[in-house]
């Protein structure tokens, strides 16, 4: 499991605005988290604090987060801009975040492939993302030779063929009959156990 703390809080707005931090900054339009995510609660940390999970199902990973990169996650969608989400967490949070904590987070979520379409480069960042992952062929059998699926034997067909035939012996009435067999047989066995 990975363990990821992207959104940090500070105890004071570093703006002193106390509105959303921005310091004039504009307004930057939020990526779109992708529909399949979800957040669950996690186990608390080592200093008893809540913690979250997203799920990525397509990669079988579960990311913790902090409380207030979960409040940010959860307020995500209605926002348009950072600046409007910087604005609702800190007002219904009671939060000090600041557009550069967005910034980080969007930076953590795009790394994770966690959105929809990186803000920068589109679908050609994913392309190039995809590829750097691959590995060459050579490198793909030293590390997989386990993994190799050679088909010897497909059963199926024999097994549907063959299935009136045994569905006798996966009855209650032959439970019985192979139970008292071997009582009868451990029976016997122990009158003649010095032969």
């Amino acid at each position: 499991m990975a363990a990821a703390r992207p959104a940090q809080t500070s105890d004071a707005d570093s703006s002193g605005n106390g509105s959303n931090g921005s310091g004039g900054d504009e307004a930057k339009p939020l990526t779109a988290l992708r529909a399949d995510l979800r957040l669950l609660e996690g186990a608390p940390d080592v200093n008893g604090a809540p913690t979250w999970l997203i799920e990525d199902p397509v990669r079988h990973q579960f990311l913790q987060i902090d409380g207030a990169t979960f409040e940010a996650l959860a307020t995500w969608p209605s926002c348009a801009t950072d600046i409007e989400l910087v604005a609702r967490i800190n007002r219904a949070f009671g939060r000090a975040l600041t557009a550069s904590d967005i910034a980080e987070l969007t930076q953590f979520l795009v790394m994770n492939d966690l959105v929809v379409e990186p803000p920068e480069g589109g679908w050609r960042a994913l392309h190039r993302k995809a590829e750097a992952r691959a590995r060459p062929l050579h490198e793909r059998i030293i590390h997989n030779y386990l993994f190799f699926r050679i088909p010897l034997l497909r059963p199926q067909a024999f097994l549907e063929a063959t299935a009136q035939l045994a569905a006798p012996l996966m009855s209650r009435a032959f439970l019985w009959v192979t139970l008292i067999a071997g009582a009868l047989g451990l029976y016997l066995a122990l009158r003649q156990w010095d032969v």
